[in-house]
């Protein structure tokens, strides 16, 4: 799995033969085969899934929304097309991995039925042989919060509206995370009892799907909000959620039941998040690897339990900004 910031390698194996299995993971990974066949038979799937992805407004959108918000150029901003994969060459593959997949970069974390002293052996062994080469990391320009509106519409043969909908929100490791990951479940976090859930969907019946999401990223994350309507609703739709952005950002007008309700979810989800020992570990890792604090899991529930409704109403004013949305529409 590759991802814009990691890449992530998963083997499973019987407890047995895990040396056996873990040396095989370091022969392919530090011994790739650079197979000119196996390079043009990648390429060419992954050209066939980028043009079905085309046929996906859903897709279309979220591309375009993340070009308009970030600029195509930029790391977040910019999406694969057949052209840019079509101009790849097995030399940029080559290139690419031997100026980032060095050993100082690499996190193993193991979860099962194994000896710590046998794993920690192997790796010292395993650590003995290697060769460094210095990596360059790259460098992040942090985006300014703010933006002008702009909407932008891409017309489809498709009988309703795929819309996207935002601005840039928050840094990454921002002291706003927790009361801003509340007041966004409180509007759009929930499909059916958040904000725009219960008004946009189900009491006006004006959308198929409607919901907010956000995210970060080292130079600035987004507040999204996604939505998929009936494309003579489409209008009245943009109008009403607009109207709720307003609202929460200049009344703030956040109740302490929606904050309990908001709180008592997020950490009923927290609880998911180590349902088995594989995904505590690939978490855990997750999170080093893009320098969260070594206690920011275990320390999860104690710091949301303490967010306030002040610091709720608070990042609502500082970060909804409804007069500088990106909307996206794909649709007839």
């Amino acid at each position: 799995e590759a991802g814009r910031e990691l890449s992530v390698i998963t083997l499973s194996c019987l407890s047995k033969q895990w040396e056996e299995a873990f040396n095989f993971l370091v022969e392919v990974l530090l011994q790739p085969r650079w197979d000119q066949e196996r390079f043009e038979l990648t390429i060419n799937r992954y050209l066939e899934e980028l043009r079905r992805d085309d046929d996906e407004p859903g897709t279309v959108a979220e591309r375009a929304f993340r070009e308009e918000l970030y600029g195509a150029k930029h790391p977040w901003g910019k999406s694969p097309t057949l052209a840019s994969i079509g101009r790849i060459r097995i030399e940029d593959i080559k290139k690419f991995y031997q100026s980032y997949f060095q050993p100082s970069r690499m996190l193993l974390t193991v979860s099962g039925d194994f000896s710590s002293l046998a794993i920690k052996k192997w790796l010292e062994k395993w650590a003995s042989s290697l060769q460094e080469t210095p990596v360059q990391e790259p460098k992040w320009e942090k985006l300014p919060l703010g933006s002008k509106s702009k909407q932008k519409r891409i017309h489809k043969k498709v009988t309703q509206s795929f819309i996207e909908m935002g601005h840039l929100g928050l840094e990454r490791h921002s002291p706003d995370e927790f009361p801003f990951a509340v007041l966004q479940y409180i509007l759009g976090g929930e499909p059916f009892t958040s904000r725009l859930g219960r008004d946009i969907r189900s009491d006006r019946g004006l959308a198929y799907s409607v919901y907010s999401h956000w995210d970060t990223n080292p130079t600035r994350g987004y507040f999204r909000i996604s939505l998929q309507t009936r494309a003579d609703a489409e209008e009245i739709a943009l109008e009403k959620i607009k109207e709720h952005l307003v609202r929460i950002s200049q009344q703030a007008d956040i109740t302490p039941e929606e904050l309990a309700l908001a709180k008592e979810s997020l950490l009923n989800k927290y609880i998911f998040w180590f349902d088995s020992p594989f995904h505590v570990v690939a978490l855990k890792a997750k999170m080093d690897l893009l320098g969260f604090e070594k206690d920011y899991l275990s320390k999860y529930p104690e710091r949301m339990k303490r967010i306030t409704l002040e610091q709720v109403k608070e990042v609502a004013k500082k970060y909804i900004q409804p007069d500088g949305l990106k909307v996206v529409i794909v649709g007839p």
